[in-house]
């Protein structure tokens, strides 16, 4: 029986009112001091009142965070900055630069070589897992994996023969330039649960989903 799994998606700057981007670009560009509701209300031209509203939403949604309380001439103001996910909607391009990577690492490796790597890296990112399947094992310990899976952005769910189907890729731009991006999440399964596991479709491949099997 598969189980229900709802993804919580991270805010994107498509999400966020162009008064409120237009914020946290504000903040963005001041991070390293902070600026206060004052400071804000005078850069932008708006209330008070609008600039409080906008900062309430925002660290509703994790996207801002107090800095600093300093003194603005009366009573200590607060000053606000954008946390790490506010600042992961102004434009990225870790998958340029992951595109990059992995091409060279191909051509100076090669195919085998560029594998290798990727298993390495998925074996690091399992051992840090490990420790929440102490003492699991049976469908408790697959349901954990799954969990972890999710945490990772998969969109895991258990399959009542015991395979485990991905649904969204998170490597998905990566496949573009070769399908060895996913030998890391075959290797990253496999050195979760301690076995071999067999990946018996693939979205990079055109399949609707990914499914591995424990081997």
């Amino acid at each position: 029986m598969e189980h229900t799994y709802l993804p919580t998606l991270a805010p994107t700057a498509a999400s966020v009112s162009p008064s409120r981007l237009r914020l946290l670009t504000e903040l963005q560009r001041n991070r390293g001091t902070g600026m206060t509701v004052d400071e804000l209300s005078e850069s932008l031209s708006v209330s008070h009142n609008a600039v409080q509203q906008h900062l309430t939403a925002l660290q509703r949604d994790g996207l801002v965070r107090i800095s600093a309380t300093r003194a603005t001439g009366g009573r200590p103001g607060r000053a606000y900055a954008p946390t790490e996910a506010g600042l992961e909607l102004f434009p990225r391009r870790y998958a340029q630069l992951a595109e990059g990577l992995i091409r060279h690492s191909r051509e100076l490796f090669g195919a085998e070589g560029l594998e290798r790597l990727l298993e390495s890296l998925a074996a690091e990112a399992a051992a840090a897992c490990r420790d929440r399947l102490v003492g699991l094992s049976g469908n408790a310990r697959l349901e954990a994996v799954v969990g972890l899976l999710n945490e990772l952005g998969y969109d895991a769910t258990l399959n009542a023969d015991g395979s485990v189907t991905a649904h969204n890729c998170v490597f998905h731009q990566l496949t573009r330039s070769g399908n060895e991006i996913c030998r890391y999440d075959r290797a990253l399964l496999g050195s979760i649960l301690g076995s071999g596991v067999d990946h018996d479709s693939c979205i990079a491949d055109g399949h609707a989903c990914c499914r591995f099997r424990p081997a």
